[in-house]
């Protein structure tokens, strides 16, 4: 029984798939001889040479292998497998970025005398695009007027322009009036900064100190853009005061370390109003982007001298362009706005300030407040930089703003790969690329179709090792987990291994320590192995599930999985681990609060990411757990919507990063549904990979809202491998239906295209808008996809160094 108000299941938990389950009758088995379970810390065994050729008529996976396929087999395995696969999983190290900082890459933009309210149209303000982004990233506090914060709160520390940006480079304000622990006193040359004083020997920084020596000593790199400084830049390394008509908006050349420095002249840049398109194409590659990226508008880009509004027409052009740049898209990239000053005084002139990026949690309100030093005291803390004053030294960090750590890119891919077909082929198969001497297993060339369609990761999963429990994707086995890892590094794969169970966590069950107890050892043996990959502790925990009595509090779930992360780090590993939310599988909190079914958990190592599985079964409209809904687009779209918000909430409330282990178009949940009378009108292709229109739908609005989120979001669709019971042809290249939902010909005829071969990044609803069943349409593959692969636009993932792991 499912808990009241429970969705449908769906069928990733078919009871009608077992192991091996061939595609084809016959053609899909185990090689014999590593068909048993290896136990752990035993070394794959060499294959053996078969005794005999294969005849047309044999199906068995024997082979003839000559004495040199056996020595390079042994070198390859003896030497890949212990030396590359099982090196220390490295912390990689963006050069003078710490392992585990929240960003690698900041820009900064600095905007002119507006108070919070004179922004935020939630507060008067007349800047709806301000608003909207601060809605979707992280706000600096709550306000409802220009000197008054219900929440949290950014406020400038002087008044007017030139102490504030001084402040936020040096922690010195150079304030002679209002001198002190706030704003640091005078400029060292005896000049006050209050009267706005262009560089000169009575007007200058001197040799303070700055946020560019703490950067530089670090090994981290910078770069400053203003759009009123000249093209023939006046900073020449000659002239300790140069100067241009917006200078006191730009803290650069108030520092002669910078201006006297041919070197450190070099990176204050001109950009062209306003496009900015030094900064975008600087934002183009890590070889011209730098750490931290300043940008000073003109004085009418500001807002300075000119509405608040024309201000937010200049960053709606600006900021799509910042977020969605290669930096920004596949580094771990933040981007902070805030104005100098705002109408109030210190400590309560608030104004606007906000955190975008990747890397930021979404939909956010800060509970803290800050102020300028602040955002030093950001960057101290994030790079392990030593503070410059007192002042930022005694400043809140904004670390509250930003996930606890991150992918970038994040891993985005394909499921329902058995682990056993790390070791099963079919005969077409060509030879192995990973392995010499022997064919591609089925793993190998659903890896290599992965890759070909540009997703960067692949879930296998196992079986349930307890007992009682649902027993429906085949044994583990050491021997298998070496080979899919040997898989995932030749393709650079992420590889998510999914314990694929249910009830093994129910109250009162026995097998929580049969859990714990069959992982330790598992996660022993690949502790030091390939980075990238990703522990899936269990699938889709559950109570009562699959006719077994039990419950399954969130409470408990935490529970087990913490002490799962507690005995993996105990073992030093290192790798990112998926803690699945309570309603993957059923939960009571219906589905628009599904976000309260994410367990609470802490990690030492700072590497988890959160899962809800999402689908759109035509049971949930007839059982009324959608509500009263219709077999629509429209509906399909809306219960994406809902699942996507569902996820920015788990991100914000956790802190934690996503990574949907399994979703897809299937439009039966199969404890529900098993009938003929469930499949829907618009089925176009029946079984596991099957789909129909409006279930397509949905999964291509969920990926559409997925990836033009700029948040990050990970996923692994379902299913993909060689089990798969939907029909296709006897006969066909590549395996027939081999790749399941990524195989391009489908259906008895083989003229329904898998559905994954439809979806494409970036996602164009516009694709499914009239999705038809006649594989004639105008948006039937041979007219959707170019060479038989849809188009994703520039390649990001397979160019990229790994990720900070």
């Amino acid at each position: 029984m499912k808990e009241s108000g429970s969705p449908p299941r769906h069928p990733g938990n078919s009871s009608k798939r077992c192991i091996p389950k061939p595609s084809k009758l016959g053609e899909n088995r185990l090689r014999p001889e590593y068909s048993g379970h290896i136990f752990e810390g035993q070394v794959p065994p060499v294959p053996k040479r078969a005794s005999s050729p294969i005849s047309e008529e044999d199906r068995s996976r024997s082979r003839t292998r000559t004495l040199l396929s056996v020595v390079l087999i042994l070198l390859v395995v003896a030497g890949a497998i212990n030396g590359a696969l099982f090196s220390s999983p490295s912390t990689r190290r963006e050069s003078g970025v710490p392992p585990g900082a929240q960003f690698a890459y900041i820009v900064t933009i600095l905007m002119e005398n507006n108070g919070v309210c004179n922004v935020l149209t939630s507060c008067g303000g007349a800047a709806p695009y301000l608003t909207s982004l601060s809605q979707n990233y992280s706000l600096a506090g709550s306000c409802q007027s220009n000197s008054a914060c219900s929440s949290g709160g950014y406020t400038a520390v002087d008044h007017p322009s030139l102490p504030n940006y001084l402040s936020l480079f040096s922690g010195l304000a150079g304030d002679c009036r209002n001198g002190g622990d706030t704003t640091g006193g005078c400029m060292p040359s005896g000049g006050d900064s209050t009267s706005d004083c262009t560089p000169s020997i009575s007007c200058t920084m001197s040799g303070t100190v700055n946020i560019v020596d703490r950067i530089e000593a670090a090994g981290l790199t910078w770069k400053a853009w203003a759009e009123d400084l000249p093209s023939s830049n006046p900073c020449t390394g000659t002239d300790a005061y140069p100067g241009f008509s917006t200078v006191r908006h730009f803290p650069f050349f108030y520092y002669t370390d910078i201006t006297l420095s041919k070197t450190r002249c070099a990176n204050t840049l001109h950009a062209s109003a306003p496009d900015d398109s030094e900064l975008i194409n600087a934002l183009g590659s890590t070889a011209t982007a730098a750490n931290f990226m300043w940008l000073t508008p003109n004085d009418c880009d500001n807002m300075h001298s000119c509405t608040v509004s024309t201000g937010d027409n200049y960053l709606k052009s600006l900021i799509p362009r910042i977020l969605n740049s290669y930096i920004f898209k596949t580094q771990k990239a933040a981007l902070f706005i805030v104005f100098d000053e705002g109408e109030s005084s210190y400590p309560n002139d608030y104004t606007y300030a906000m955190w975008a990026g990747p890397v930021v949690r979404p939909g956010y309100v800060a509970t803290n407040g800050y102020n300028h030093y602040s955002f030093l005291k950001t960057l101290e803390t994030v790079w392990n930089l030593p503070p410059l004053q007192s002042t930022d030294s005694a400043a809140s960090p904004m670390t509250e703003f930003f996930l606890q750590n991150s992918i970038t890119p994040p891993p985005t891919g394909w499921g329902g790969v058995f682990l056993s077909e790390a070791d099963t082929f079919t005969r077409s198969n060509p030879s192995s690329e990973v392995f010499p001497g022997e064919k591609a297993s089925d793993m190998e060339m659903t890896a290599s179709r992965i890759v070909a369609l540009e997703y960067n990761s692949m879930r296998v999963q196992f079986s349930s090792q307890c007992p009682g429990t649902q027993q429906e994707d085949g044994p583990y086995s050491y021997a298998w987990l070496r080979r899919a890892v040997a898989v995932a590094q030749h393709f650079n794969l992420w590889l998510i291994v999914d314990y694929h169970g249910y009830n093994d966590l129910s109250t009162g069950s026995s097998n929580v320590q049969c859990w714990l107890s069959f992982w330790k050892p598992v996660v022993e043996n690949f502790t030091r192995a390939y980075p990238r990959m990703i522990w899936e502790p269990i699938n889709e925990p559950c109570g009562p599930c699959f006719g077994t009595a039990g419950t399954l509090s969130l409470d408990s779930l935490s529970a087990n999985y913490q002490s799962w992360i507690d005995q993996a780090r105990s073992l030093s590993d290192a790798h990112w681990i998926i803690v699945q939310n309570l309603c993957s599988y059923s939960c009571s909190y219906g589905l628009t609060s599904q976000w309260q079914g994410y367990p609470t958990v802490t990690d030492s190592q700072k590497r988890v990411l959160i899962s809800l599985h999402s689908y759109f079964f035509y049971d949930g409209c007839t059982t009324g757990w959608y509500g009263t809904c219709a077999w629509t687009n429209s509906t399909a779209a809306s219960i994406a919507s809902t699942y996507y918000q569902n996820v920015l909430h788990g991100m914000r409330t956790t802190g934690w990063p996503v990574l949907n282990s399994e979703g897809g178009a299937s439009y039966f949940s199969e404890a529900a549904c098993t009938s003929p009378s469930c499949t829907p009108p618009d089925t176009r292709l029946v079984g596991d990979a099957g789909y129909a229109g409006a279930s397509f739908y949905f999964i291509n609005a969920l990926t559409s809202d997925y990836d033009a989120s700029g948040h990050g979001i990970g996923w692994a669709w379902w299913p993909t491998g060689d089990w798969t019971n939907s029909p296709c042809p006897t006969t066909s290249s590549g395996g027939g239906c081999l790749y399941g939902a990524l195989s391009a010909n489908m259906g008895s005829a083989g003229s329904v295209p898998g559905w994954g071969i439809l979806l494409r990044l970036p996602v164009s609803l516009s694709l499914t808008s009239d999705f038809s069943a006649n594989s004639s349409a105008s948006n039937s593959p041979e007219h959707a996809t170019t060479d038989g692969f849809p188009s994703r636009g520039q390649l990001i993932y397979r160019t990229l160094p790994p990720a900070d792991i």
